[in-house]
């Protein structure tokens, strides 16, 4: 009997469950998840922010998805890749052997510290957790800080405007996603988004947190020297993949993600990587 693990269950590592388990009834399959929810919808967050979608929409999986594929679905975060012995360790101490692997841990929001950023109220957007936890703050948002002049900067400022909080959209540049849209492009997105009431604040950067309590944020400071009252600053700065633990497994990785060939193969055999950990050469 086979043993397959797959580190991650987000899209990659849902999709690729199901198909084993399908190719292989009797194997062994194990999956590691960093996340305590069953997989969801990402691309549905936006949705769920505004209150278009409820709890029961957002999943990916019906809730007898992992017993009906007799998945062994364990919440551990991988530590460490014994790529010599086939051995993962999790960062409580637990081991889990394979004869094959699959990393698809997915990528995580960049977080960017200034002074005073660990205060309550500065976040990111990129997880269930981190949508509902905007959510349970509602009540006490009035103005919000989002700064990254991206995508998902875009999707934190729709989501809090639908819900009635004044949002201010921060951007390093003078425009919008200047590394796809072209001038003409970035000024229709702007125009439209202070038609429907949402505060631009181009070429500027956070350069710190305020505080009254040194709890809780009160408001955050520019590099201008623009100071902003805000009960939630939201950085929205892209994205990073989660390859930490790769360090010394041989298998080769960058800032950019896990190294494959046409086939998904890393560089240490029976290790494979897909979904957004993957830094694909064409």
């Amino acid at each position: 009997m086979r043993r397959f693990v797959i580190i991650g269950d987000g899209a990659a590592g849902t999709a690729a469950v199901e198909l084993l388990r399908q190719e292989d009834p009797q194997a062994n399959i194990t999956l590691l998840s960093a996340d305590p929810n069953p997989c969801y919808y990402r691309a549905a967050l936006t949705n769920y922010l505004m209150g278009e979608l409820r709890d029961g929409e957002i999943w990916a999986v019906p809730p007898d998805f992992y017993d009906r594929y007799q998945i062994d679905r364990q919440f551990c975060r991988a530590a460490q890749i014994d790529t010599t012995h086939r051995v993962i360790v999790g960062d409580d101490g637990r081991r889990f052997p394979y004869d094959a692997l699959l990393i698809a841990t997915g990528s995580r929001a960049r977080y960017v510290e200034v002074p005073g950023s660990d205060k309550a109220g500065v976040g990111v957007f990129r997880t269930l957790q981190d949508v509902n936890l905007i959510l349970h703050e509602l009540p006490q948002l009035k103005q919000a800080v989002v700064s990254g002049g991206g995508i998902l900067g875009l999707e934190w400022v729709h989501g809090l405007h639908e819900r009635g909080v004044h949002p201010i959209f921060m951007m390093r540049q003078n425009r919008f996603w200047a590394q796809v849209l072209d001038l003409a492009a970035s000024d229709i997105v702007l125009s439209r988004l202070e038609r429907a009431g949402v505060e631009l604040a181009l070429s500027e950067e956070v350069a710190e947190v305020l505080s009254r309590d040194n709890l809780r944020i009160s408001g955050v400071r520019t590099k201008s020297g623009r100071e902003i009252e805000c009960q939630l600053y939201g950085m929205a700065f892209g994205v990073e993949p989660n390859v930490e633990f790769l360090e010394g497994s041989g298998i080769a990785f960058d800032r950019r993600g896990v190294q494959v060939n046409d086939h998904m193969e890393t560089t240490i055999p029976n290790v494979y990587a897909a979904g957004d950990v993957v830094n694909y050469q064409d």
